[in-house]
Parts: C-alpha cells; structure tokens; sequence
C-alpha cells in the first residue's frame, strides 16, 4: 500500500530532491530577461503574482507575473523534454524557442491565458490529479476541467483558457488533445452562461456622435485639432482605438503606434477633385507588426477626415519625428503625446452634455464600419477598410438592426439590410 508521503510525492510529480531541483532548475532557465521582456507590454509592469489559496506550491509553478506563466511554469514531461535535449541544442536555443513561441501572442493575451493555466492547475490540485497526468493532458481531463466552469463563466473564457493551455503545451514539447473537449465544452458555456458573462453589444460612435463633438472643439486648437484628427481617423477608416493612440502619455512605442515619421500621402482621386489621405499604421491587431495603410477618402462637410488630417499637421508643426503622430504642441511645455485617456475624456464630456453615453474606444470601428455598410459601400470594400481576412464583420448587421430605426434605412432608399446582407453572401469566398 502506498504510504502517505509517497503518495503526495506521486501527485507532486517529484520522487526525490534531485527531480525537485530540476523542476526549479528549468523554470529558472526558461525565466530569463528575454522572456520577461517579450511577455510584458513596452513600459508596463506584468501583473502581480498573487499566490493563490487553492494552488499546490510546486517547484513548476514559481511566482510569475500571469503573462510569463505559459512560458515558466512546467511540468515533469516538461522538465523531461527540457533536459533530454541538452546534448542536441544549446540553453540559449531551447530558451530563445520559448520566447518566439510566447511572443506569437498580444501581452495582454499571455495575462489571460495564465489566468487559465491558474484555473487549471487549481483544478488539480483540488482534484488530485498528479503533476505527471497534467501534460500532456489527455481529452477527459480538459473535458472535466472545462465543464466544471460550465455555467460560471462565459464562453469567451473557455476558449481563452483552452488557447493558453494548447500553447502552454506547444511550449512544452506535447501534443495538445484538447480539440474534441473545447468544441462540445464552449457550446455548453456558452448555452448556459450565468447572466455576470454576458455583455451587451458595444454601441457604435455614429455621425451624430462626431457632429456632437466637433461642436465642443476649437480647431484653431492644438490638442483640439489633434483629437479631431485622431476621432475622424479612427472612425472612418474603422480602427481599434488601440492602432491610433498610445494608452497612456508613458506607453508610446514606435513599433506599435503610429509615429511623425511614418510616410503619409494625399493623392488625388482619378476623375475628381477630390483627395485620398494614406498613412501606414505599424501595427494592427489582425496583421501585428505587419501593420496596414489606412486610406481615408475626402467626403467634404463638416466630418470630412482629410479636412481633419491637413488641420491637424498644419497646426501641430514642427514636430520631432520619433514623436507619435497626433501629438500636438503645447505652448508652455513643447510637444505632448495624445493618449488614449485623455481623449475618451474629451469624447465623453462632449456626449455626455447631449446625452450620448456608453461608448468606448472600440466603437468608433463599429461605428465606422457601420456607417459605410448604411451608405451603401460595398461589404468587400468595408471588409478592406476595416482589414478584416474573414467576414467576422458580419456581426455588426446584428448591431445595425438593433440600434437604428427603420425609418433612418427608407430613408437610404434601395440601400437595405437585406440587400447588404444578400452582398455578403455572394462574396462569402472573397472575404476568407
């Protein structure tokens, strides 16, 4: 019969001091600088590890900020893998394989998928099943593990839980079995998710919305001018707040903002007077560091985003080039950076006064996308605007069906959800 120490070392996955020591030995290898750095948002500290009540303390499971859980924290097959290719390839290559693995994911991304690794191992722990059984893991215990969240948490969490396991595992050398369990447990969070889960659709920023703002702005103003530009940017040519502007004045990165050295353009439009405004944007959350040119076409009136554009270098000029392109001169201390923060502010103290509430940073692309779908342009170029490699945008006919009345669509004479949505089934393929 097995004894009680020798079943506890059973579930901790370490039979002696030795495997121990090379537990911490490879977590210790795999948190090097680099890792840290590749884990953690530029000029952002990673989340604080907080030891959880209900985790097992292991030699596997060091505290980490949650972003660098997926890839420090290990397991015997792990440790395994780890040390069996000591004679094949050196520290430094093993090392710099699980940075380039992890850095395929968003900072923030790698935060939620340690919340799921945390989830998991709690599981365990609470369920007694041994380290060595945790990875790989087989089907039936992802199965058990996501179905013990069913109706606690929403599907959204499963999936993010279940993508930060599959890459906790490529990490390790496994092979990920979680496929089958992730299809059947996502449906069942999702039909049973408790009301804390749900979310109501974001609304969009629609042109009201702009008109409601530009009347609080003085565009003679030099940070005035510049939220301007950034709002009509990001509104018509349907971006994530995000690929506009930094979070705060101390996050500004050239590699993932938008800077006054990027090469923009104003060309004319064949066979009209009018001019397309091109600025290529470092970083979008579809294309990453590839990032895409966004192309805002001059419409005239009063929401006119070219209009905007020329006001805005004009008035803000000169500016360094390494400083972030709607940043905007301030008479007393030089240049400042337009943060995400400060411009929701302005933004929202312009709705709020007229009662225009509920908007947030990602609303000016429904919004946007939404207007050019009401206006008639066609689904596939929508889809180019909004850099969208599928017709996930499709989403947002469910949101123009529930917030704008159907008179505002007779109004548009042939242009209707209908015929919008018989467009998008035609170019189904072209939008994959």
């Amino acid at each position: 019969m097995v004894g009680e120490a020798q079943h506890q070392r059973r579930l901790l996955g370490i039979e002696d001091q030795t495997a121990q020591a090379s537990a911490a030995q490879a977590a210790a290898c795999l948190q090097h600088s680099e890792l840290t750095i590749t884990t953690t948002p530029p000029k952002r500290a990673g989340k604080v590890a907080r030891r959880s009540k209900k985790l097992r303390q292991s030699a596997y499971r060091p505290d980490v900020p949650a972003g660098q859980r997926v890839a420090v924290w290990t397991s015997p097959f792990g440790v395994k893998t780890f040390f069996s290719n000591n004679s094949t390839i050196p520290l430094a290559a093993r090392q710099k394989r699980a940075a380039a693995i992890v850095r395929s994911v968003e900072p923030r991304t790698a935060e939620t998928y340690g919340a799921g690794l945390l989830r998991f191992n709690e599981f365990c722990d609470e369920q007694g099943v041994a380290e060595g059984e945790r990875i790989p893991a087989s089907d039936f215990l992802l199965s058990a593990f996501a179905a013990e969240f069913v109706g606690k948490v929403g599907a959204s969490a499963v999936k993010s839980w279940f993508a930060g396991l599959a890459l906790w595992h490529t990490v390790q050398g496994a092979k990920w079995q979680g496929d089958r369990a992730v299809r059947q447990l996502v449906q069942a969070a999702a039909k049973h998710a408790p009301d804390s889960a749900k979310r109501d659709p974001r609304p969009p920023v629609l042109e009201e919305h702009l008109v409601a703002l530009k009347a609080t702005l003085n565009l003679e103003d030099p940070m005035h001018t510049a939220v301007w530009a950034a709002a009509t940017f990001a509104f018509h040519g349907c971006c994530r707040l995000g690929e506009v502007l930094p979070p705060t004045q101390a996050t500004f990165d050239a590699s993932r903002h938008v800077s006054r050295e990027a090469r923009y353009q104003f060309e004319p439009i064949t066979g009209t007077s009018k001019m397309a405004f091109h600025l290529p944007i470092p970083w979008t959350k579809t294309t990453g560091g590839r990032g895409a040119t966004i192309t805002l076409t001059e419409l005239g009136g009063e929401l006119c985003p070219v209009a905007a554009m020329r006001n805005h270098l004009l008035r803000n000029r000169p500016l360094p080039s390494e400083t972030p392109f709607f940043a905007f001169l301030d008479p007393a201390s030089g240049w400042k950076t337009l943060d995400r923060t400060a411009f929701m502010g302005v933004c929202a103290s312009a709705w709020e006064a007229v009662g225009l509430v509920g908007t947030k940073g990602h609303s000016f692309r429904i919004g946007g996308t939404t207007t050019l779908l009401l206006k008639g342009v066609h689904p596939t170029i929508v889809a180019q605007q909004g850099r969208w490699s599928s017709a996930a945008f499709m989403r947002y006919m469910r949101e123009v069906r529930r917030l704008i009345p159907q008179a505002v669509l007779q109004a548009w004479g042939e242009i209707t959800l209908d015929s919008i949505e018989r467009a998008l089934s035609t170019q189904g393929a072209a939008l994959v």
